[in-house]
């Protein structure tokens, strides 16, 4: 058996670069995340009054440490739950600042202001994806944080 085969052989990188921190982890700590990396119009099919709009999306397995993957979601859990708190109590104090109110009234509207405001941190999830955690694809490639697909 001839060993120089052997010696040419490249073993794929065990490490990788944050795309957030920058700082080298092991792949084996590594947390996964699925992003979206573009969307292309491709087509459009129209049928009477029914138009149907085809779209390609590619998408990326991003590894990120355990420290920025936790911060991340810790954070934005914690700026949702004071948004609802928040608004909460003020709709609470605006609401039995008032004469007459019933709780069921309180309730009723209670409901309707927590769909708002699903709705708006739904649109805040996206902004914030789109400004402060988004991930550049060609760094994370470089730096081996883009995980390859599996299509088993």
């Amino acid at each position: 058996m001839d060993l120089e085969y052997f010696a040419n052989i490249k073993l794929p990188p065990t490490t990788f670069k944050c795309p957030y921190c920058g700082g080298e982890y092991n792949i084996t700590d590594a947390k996964v995340e699925k992003f979206l990396a573009s969307s292309k119009h491709v087509g459009t099919k129209t049928s009477g009054r029914i138009i149907t709009r085809t779209y390609m999306e590619s998408y990326y397995n991003v590894r990120f440490c355990p420290n920025c993957y936790k911060r991340k979601h810790r954070t934005k859990k914690i700026l949702y739950s004071s948004i609802f708190l928040i608004a909460t109590i003020l709709y609470a104090i605006h609401y039995f600042g008032k004469i007459g109110g019933s709780v069921w009234d309180f309730l009723g509207f209670l409901l309707l202001l927590y769909i708002l405001i699903s709705l708006g941190v739904g649109v805040l999830n996206w902004i914030l994806d789109k400004t402060i955690y988004d991930v550049d694809f060609e760094n994370a490639h470089k730096n081996n944080a883009i995980e390859p697909h599996s299509y088993i």
